[in-house]
This record gives structure tokens, C-alpha cells and sequence, in this order.
């Protein structure tokens, strides 16, 4: 890699694995995710964790908060309201998050399909993410709506992010992910306020 090339140049992102628990459901012990489908490319039309590139100038956690509200419109209720409709939408829940920064990081490298050929070893995007952490206080499940980049949003059980993970409808290292941030939540490691 010469450096000549922009686009070669990896660039930072985040993205955030949101958990909510149902405490409705008196035999329900299994958290929801929040995913979100791709309306963009890369992996356009799948299911990912919210996210998107960090600003220049902007913090990590920072872009998380402003990633997760563009593409659900979630929202903490200590932050100041964007919009109206936000502020309807999010009277029945709060975020708590993981104010100690991003807890892991991973690289989504993609090389592009090139016509009449299997693979190309040209780099179409490379990202370094920072996946940060919020949990989601709700007696209910909580409103999201999505918009921006993303087509589609709902809650899933891990469950079911794993088969859909297998079955190539989810993004490749989110199961992984989500695994990651559920053994350091369960041991306390992952205090959210």
C-alpha cells in the first residue's frame, strides 16, 4: 500500500451494541439486540449493529450517541432533545451507557466484486470500529424507528442473530460481538450509568 490512495487509507467508525431486557415477560431470560438493516453499502440489505463513521474531531462515545439516534432515533433522556418526535418516542425508556469508552474493536475490510472475476484483492473500504455499549431501562420495548443509512431496525434475541449470522443475513462478526459485550455485562465489567 502506497498511501497515495484515500481510499485505502482505513477510517474510523463505531458502532453500538444495544441491550434491552424484557422484565415483562416473567419467563423470558433472554436480552434483546438492536439491529439494523444496511441501506447502504457496505453490506447493504443486512443486519448489523448501528454505527457509521466517526467525524473528524468528534469522540467515540459521541459518535455512538449520534450514530444510534440517526439510524433509531433512540435517545438518552439526559441529552439534550433533537427533535420533537424523539422526545414523544422516548417517555418510556432511558439509555445507560458505558461511559468508559469503546470496549472492543474490530476491522471490516471489504474488497469489491469486479465483473467476471471470483474476488478482487483491490480495497473497496476498510474500517477500524469501536464498538461501544449502552443498555436500554424500559418496562417496555422500547419505540425505534429507522432512519438515515438504515432501512429497517428491530430487537432479536442473540439466538437468533446467530442463525441469521450463519445463514449470511447478518454481518459477519457481530455474533462475536455481542458474545464479547454479553460474558463482560454478566461479570459486572461493562457498568453503565
Amino acid at each position: 500500500m502506497t498511501g497515495d490512495t484515500p481510499s485505502l487509507i482505513p477510517r474510523a467508525a463505531v458502532s453500538v451494541v444495544v441491550r434491552w431486557f424484557d422484565s415483562s415477560i416473567p419467563t423470558s431470560s433472554c436480552p434483546r439486540w438492536l439491529l439494523v438493516q444496511r441501506g447502504r453499502e457496505p453490506n447493504k440489505g443486512m443486519w448489523s449493529f448501528p454505527g457509521g463513521k466517526i467525524q473528524a474531531g468528534e469522540g467515540t462515545l459521541d459518535a455512538a450517541k449520534r450514530e444510534l439516534f440517526e439510524e433509531t432515533r433512540l435517545v438518552a433522556q439526559s441529552h439534550p432533545i433533537i427533535d420533537e418526535a424523539a422526545t414523544e418516542a422516548q417517555s418510556n425508556y432511558d439509555l445507560k451507557w458505558h461511559n468508559f469508552g469503546a470496549f472492543a474493536c474490530s476491522d471490516s475490510i471489504h474488497h469489491p466484486r469486479q465483473e467476471g472475476e471470483g474476488s478482487s484483492s483491490t480495497i473497496g473500504f476498510h474500517y477500524v470500529i469501536s464498538q461501544c455499549f449502552v443498555e436500554v431501562v424500559a418496562s417496555s420495548m422500547p419505540i425505534i424507528t429507522a432512519s438515515d443509512d438504515a432501512s429497517d431496525a428491530r430487537w432479536w434475541c442473540a439466538e437468533e442473530i446467530q442463525l441469521a449470522e450463519v445463514s449470511g443475513k447478518v454481518t459477519s462478526g457481530v455474533w462475536r460481538v455481542l458474545e464479547r459485550s454479553e460474558m463482560l455485562y454478566s461479570k459486572g465489567l461493562l457498568e453503565c450509568d
